[in-house]
Protein backbone atom coordinates (compact mmCIF):
# COMPACT_ATOMS: atom_id res chain seq x y z
CA UNK A 1 0.00 0.00 0.00
CA UNK A 2 1.29 3.55 -1.36
CA UNK A 3 2.95 5.98 2.05
CA UNK A 4 0.03 8.88 2.06
CA UNK A 5 1.68 12.14 2.73
CA UNK A 6 0.26 15.47 3.36
CA UNK A 7 -0.11 17.96 0.64
CA UNK A 8 2.51 20.50 3.12
CA UNK A 9 4.71 17.32 2.67
CA UNK A 10 4.17 17.01 -1.06
CA UNK A 11 4.72 20.88 -1.81
CA UNK A 12 8.34 20.92 0.66
CA UNK A 13 9.33 17.77 -1.15
CA UNK A 14 8.17 19.53 -5.12
CA UNK A 15 10.08 22.82 -3.84
CA UNK A 16 13.41 20.86 -3.38
CA UNK A 17 13.37 18.59 -6.06
CA UNK A 18 15.50 20.87 -8.42
CA UNK A 19 18.13 21.85 -5.93
CA UNK A 20 17.96 18.03 -4.61
CA UNK A 21 18.01 17.06 -9.06
CA UNK A 22 21.37 19.63 -9.66
CA UNK A 23 22.88 18.19 -6.00
CA UNK A 24 22.45 14.37 -7.94
CA UNK A 25 24.46 15.48 -10.92
CA UNK A 26 27.69 16.56 -8.85
CA UNK A 27 31.44 15.56 -10.18
CA UNK A 28 34.25 16.33 -8.98
CA UNK A 29 36.59 14.99 -11.43
CA UNK A 30 35.27 17.46 -14.12
CA UNK A 31 34.69 20.35 -11.65
CA UNK A 32 38.29 20.12 -11.61
CA UNK A 33 38.31 20.31 -15.67
CA UNK A 34 35.81 23.25 -15.38
CA UNK A 35 38.15 25.42 -12.93
CA UNK A 36 40.60 25.53 -15.73
CA UNK A 37 38.43 27.44 -18.09
CA UNK A 38 37.51 30.27 -15.32
CA UNK A 39 39.25 33.26 -14.83
CA UNK A 40 39.37 32.45 -11.17
CA UNK A 41 40.23 36.67 -10.66
CA UNK A 42 36.85 37.06 -11.49
CA UNK A 43 35.28 34.86 -8.89
CA UNK A 44 37.69 33.98 -6.48
CA UNK A 45 35.29 32.29 -3.68
CA UNK A 46 33.37 29.99 -6.30
CA UNK A 47 33.01 26.96 -5.44
CA UNK A 48 32.53 24.36 -8.78
CA UNK A 49 30.81 20.74 -7.77
CA UNK A 50 31.13 19.77 -11.66
CA UNK A 51 27.84 20.03 -13.58
CA UNK A 52 27.82 20.58 -17.40
CA UNK A 53 25.84 23.71 -18.50
CA UNK A 54 23.41 21.35 -20.48
CA UNK A 55 22.80 19.06 -17.32
CA UNK A 56 21.84 22.53 -15.68
CA UNK A 57 19.42 23.70 -18.07
CA UNK A 58 17.74 19.89 -18.16
CA UNK A 59 17.26 20.01 -14.53
CA UNK A 60 15.48 23.58 -14.63
CA UNK A 61 12.95 22.27 -17.94
CA UNK A 62 12.36 19.11 -15.51
CA UNK A 63 11.54 21.00 -12.01
CA UNK A 64 10.79 24.64 -12.71
CA UNK A 65 7.16 23.94 -12.33
CA UNK A 66 7.64 22.33 -9.03
CA UNK A 67 10.01 25.38 -8.00
CA UNK A 68 8.86 27.98 -6.05
CA UNK A 69 10.47 31.65 -6.35
CA UNK A 70 12.16 31.69 -3.33
CA UNK A 71 13.91 28.24 -4.02
CA UNK A 72 15.43 30.38 -7.04
CA UNK A 73 16.25 32.63 -5.11
CA UNK A 74 18.34 30.72 -2.67
CA UNK A 75 19.80 29.58 -5.86
CA UNK A 76 20.76 32.79 -7.20
CA UNK A 77 22.87 33.31 -3.57
CA UNK A 78 24.48 29.79 -3.70
CA UNK A 79 28.43 29.77 -3.13
CA UNK A 80 28.50 27.13 -5.69
CA UNK A 81 28.99 28.12 -9.34
CA UNK A 82 26.63 25.74 -10.95
CA UNK A 83 23.34 26.40 -8.63
CA UNK A 84 23.84 29.60 -9.03
CA UNK A 85 24.09 29.35 -12.83
CA UNK A 86 20.76 27.58 -12.79
CA UNK A 87 19.09 29.68 -11.06
CA UNK A 88 19.92 32.10 -13.54
CA UNK A 89 18.49 29.99 -16.00
CA UNK A 90 15.56 29.52 -14.23
CA UNK A 91 14.67 33.17 -14.13
CA UNK A 92 15.42 33.67 -18.09
CA UNK A 93 12.68 30.16 -18.22
CA UNK A 94 9.95 31.41 -16.39
CA UNK A 95 10.45 34.89 -18.14
CA UNK A 96 10.46 33.38 -21.68
CA UNK A 97 8.11 30.80 -20.83
CA UNK A 98 5.85 32.34 -17.59
CA UNK A 99 2.96 29.80 -17.80
CA UNK A 100 5.23 27.57 -17.18
CA UNK A 101 5.66 28.79 -13.44
CA UNK A 102 3.14 29.73 -10.79
CA UNK A 103 5.21 32.42 -9.65
CA UNK A 104 5.74 34.76 -13.36
CA UNK A 105 3.49 36.57 -15.41
CA UNK A 106 3.29 38.81 -17.97
CA UNK A 107 2.65 41.59 -15.63
CA UNK A 108 5.20 40.89 -13.48
CA UNK A 109 8.22 44.22 -13.09
CA UNK A 110 11.69 43.08 -13.98
CA UNK A 111 12.71 44.35 -9.73
CA UNK A 112 13.20 41.09 -8.54
CA UNK A 113 15.70 39.85 -11.37
CA UNK A 114 17.57 42.90 -11.04
CA UNK A 115 17.97 42.38 -7.36
CA UNK A 116 20.35 39.56 -7.90
CA UNK A 117 22.18 40.50 -10.89
CA UNK A 118 25.28 41.28 -8.70
CA UNK A 119 25.36 37.75 -7.71
CA UNK A 120 26.24 36.42 -11.32
CA UNK A 121 29.52 37.72 -12.89
CA UNK A 122 23.05 57.53 -27.25
CA UNK A 123 26.05 59.55 -28.16
CA UNK A 124 28.12 62.03 -25.89
CA UNK A 125 24.52 63.62 -24.30
CA UNK A 126 23.49 60.41 -22.99
CA UNK A 127 22.44 61.88 -19.83
CA UNK A 128 19.66 63.96 -21.68
CA UNK A 129 17.98 61.40 -23.07
CA UNK A 130 18.23 58.18 -20.13
CA UNK A 131 14.90 58.95 -18.10
CA UNK A 132 13.45 57.85 -22.02
CA UNK A 133 15.07 54.12 -20.97
CA UNK A 134 13.82 51.59 -18.56
CA UNK A 135 14.25 52.59 -15.22
CA UNK A 136 16.26 48.67 -14.37
CA UNK A 137 18.10 50.06 -17.39
CA UNK A 138 18.75 53.49 -16.29
CA UNK A 139 20.28 51.31 -12.64
CA UNK A 140 22.82 48.86 -14.68
CA UNK A 141 24.00 51.86 -16.74
CA UNK A 142 25.00 54.20 -13.68
CA UNK A 143 26.45 50.67 -11.67
CA UNK A 144 29.77 50.74 -11.23
CA UNK A 145 29.60 46.93 -10.81
CA UNK A 146 31.23 45.11 -13.59
CA UNK A 147 28.58 42.57 -14.01
CA UNK A 148 25.74 44.87 -14.24
CA UNK A 149 28.06 47.62 -16.78
CA UNK A 150 28.65 44.27 -19.08
CA UNK A 151 24.99 43.24 -19.09
CA UNK A 152 23.84 47.13 -19.90
CA UNK A 153 26.56 46.46 -23.17
CA UNK A 154 25.47 42.87 -24.16
CA UNK A 155 21.67 43.99 -23.82
CA UNK A 156 22.23 45.60 -27.35
CA UNK A 157 22.13 42.83 -29.05
CA UNK A 158 18.79 42.78 -29.18
CA UNK A 159 18.05 46.35 -30.40
CA UNK A 160 20.46 45.96 -33.26
CA UNK A 161 18.22 44.16 -35.85
CA UNK A 162 15.78 46.97 -35.12
CA UNK A 163 15.06 50.86 -35.56
CA UNK A 164 16.55 51.47 -32.44
CA UNK A 165 20.10 50.54 -33.50
CA UNK A 166 21.37 53.62 -33.19
CA UNK A 167 20.83 53.66 -29.02
CA UNK A 168 23.16 50.52 -28.82
CA UNK A 169 26.09 53.15 -30.34
CA UNK A 170 25.02 56.02 -28.38
CA UNK A 171 25.24 53.42 -25.39
CA UNK A 172 28.43 52.34 -26.42
CA UNK A 173 29.83 55.80 -26.81
CA UNK A 174 28.61 56.69 -23.82
CA UNK A 175 30.85 53.83 -22.06
CA UNK A 176 33.90 54.29 -24.06
CA UNK A 177 33.56 58.66 -23.79
CA UNK A 178 33.55 57.60 -19.40
CA UNK A 179 36.56 55.14 -19.53
CA UNK A 180 38.57 57.40 -21.62
CA UNK A 181 37.32 60.87 -19.53
CA UNK A 182 38.98 58.69 -16.30
CA UNK A 183 41.81 56.11 -17.66
CA UNK A 184 42.13 54.92 -13.77
CA UNK A 185 37.90 54.16 -13.46
CA UNK A 186 37.55 50.99 -12.61
CA UNK A 187 34.80 48.67 -12.09
CA UNK A 188 34.11 46.50 -9.09
CA UNK A 189 33.15 42.79 -8.21
CA UNK A 190 31.21 42.29 -5.54
CA UNK A 191 31.99 46.00 -4.02
CA UNK A 192 35.88 45.40 -4.28
CA UNK A 193 38.12 47.00 -7.01
CA UNK A 194 38.59 45.03 -9.92
CA UNK A 195 41.79 46.06 -11.96
CA UNK A 196 40.73 44.57 -15.50
CA UNK A 197 38.03 46.17 -17.71
CA UNK A 198 39.02 42.96 -20.48
CA UNK A 199 35.22 42.37 -20.09
CA UNK A 200 34.24 45.41 -20.66
CA UNK A 201 36.11 46.50 -23.45
CA UNK A 202 35.49 43.28 -25.23
CA UNK A 203 31.76 43.57 -24.87
CA UNK A 204 31.91 46.68 -26.27
CA UNK A 205 33.73 45.48 -29.75
CA UNK A 206 31.57 42.67 -30.15
CA UNK A 207 27.95 45.06 -30.31
CA UNK A 208 30.21 47.40 -32.46
CA UNK A 209 31.00 44.79 -34.60
CA UNK A 210 27.81 43.18 -34.69
CA UNK A 211 26.20 46.37 -35.24
CA UNK A 212 28.57 46.30 -37.92
CA UNK A 213 27.12 43.38 -39.66
CA UNK A 214 23.58 45.17 -39.98
CA UNK A 215 25.42 48.46 -41.66
CA UNK A 216 28.95 48.63 -42.04
CA UNK A 217 28.91 52.08 -43.23
CA UNK A 218 27.58 53.13 -39.87
CA UNK A 219 30.22 51.06 -37.81
CA UNK A 220 33.42 52.75 -40.11
CA UNK A 221 31.72 56.38 -39.72
CA UNK A 222 31.89 55.41 -36.05
CA UNK A 223 35.48 54.76 -35.69
CA UNK A 224 36.39 57.24 -37.75
CA UNK A 225 34.99 59.52 -35.35
CA UNK A 226 35.65 57.84 -31.55
CA UNK A 227 38.41 54.65 -32.30
CA UNK A 228 40.95 57.44 -31.18
CA UNK A 229 38.95 57.17 -27.53
CA UNK A 230 38.42 53.77 -27.15
CA UNK A 231 40.69 50.94 -26.11
CA UNK A 232 42.33 48.81 -28.39
CA UNK A 233 40.55 45.76 -27.29
CA UNK A 234 37.29 47.05 -27.94
CA UNK A 235 38.52 48.44 -31.61
CA UNK A 236 40.45 45.22 -32.46
CA UNK A 237 36.86 42.73 -31.50
CA UNK A 238 34.91 45.27 -33.39
CA UNK A 239 37.22 45.69 -36.78
CA UNK A 240 37.56 41.15 -36.67
CA UNK A 241 35.17 41.61 -39.96
CA UNK A 242 37.46 43.92 -41.60
CA UNK A 243 40.21 44.36 -44.10
CA UNK A 244 43.29 44.30 -42.13
CA UNK A 245 44.71 47.43 -43.60
CA UNK A 246 41.31 48.97 -42.50
CA UNK A 247 41.36 47.43 -39.26
CA UNK A 248 45.32 48.40 -38.58
CA UNK A 249 44.10 52.15 -39.31
CA UNK A 250 41.58 52.11 -36.43
CA UNK A 251 43.93 49.69 -34.26
CA UNK A 252 46.69 52.15 -34.87
CA UNK A 253 44.67 55.17 -33.43
CA UNK A 254 42.83 53.39 -30.64
CA UNK A 255 44.44 53.81 -26.70
CA UNK A 256 46.17 51.21 -24.56
CA UNK A 257 45.18 50.00 -21.57
CA UNK A 258 47.16 51.46 -18.16
CA UNK A 259 48.19 49.36 -15.55
CA UNK A 260 48.52 48.82 -11.73
CA UNK A 261 46.95 47.73 -9.11
CA UNK A 262 46.27 50.17 -6.52
CA UNK A 263 43.25 52.90 -8.34
CA UNK A 264 40.43 54.50 -7.15
CA UNK A 265 36.65 53.46 -8.50
CA UNK A 266 35.33 56.63 -9.27
CA UNK A 267 31.41 56.30 -9.38
CA UNK A 268 29.98 55.80 -12.78
CA UNK A 269 27.05 58.20 -12.49
CA UNK A 270 25.77 60.45 -15.19
CA UNK A 271 26.14 63.79 -16.22
CA UNK A 272 23.06 66.19 -14.60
Amino acid sequence: MPTLRSKVTKQIAASSSLLRCLEGLVKPSYAKQAEKFVHRSYCPHDIFVGIRVPQCREAVKTHLAATTLNDVVDLLHDARHEMRLTGFIALTEAFLRPTTTSWWSDTDDVVPVDDHIKQLGMYTRLSLAIDLLPAWYQRLLRSNDLWETRISIVLLLKVLPTEHCPVAYAICLYHINKFHADPLLRCTIRGVPFESLDLIHKALGWILREAGKHDPARLTQFLHEHAAKAFKTTVRYATEHMSRPKAKRFLDVAQRGVGGSDVAVAPLLLEE
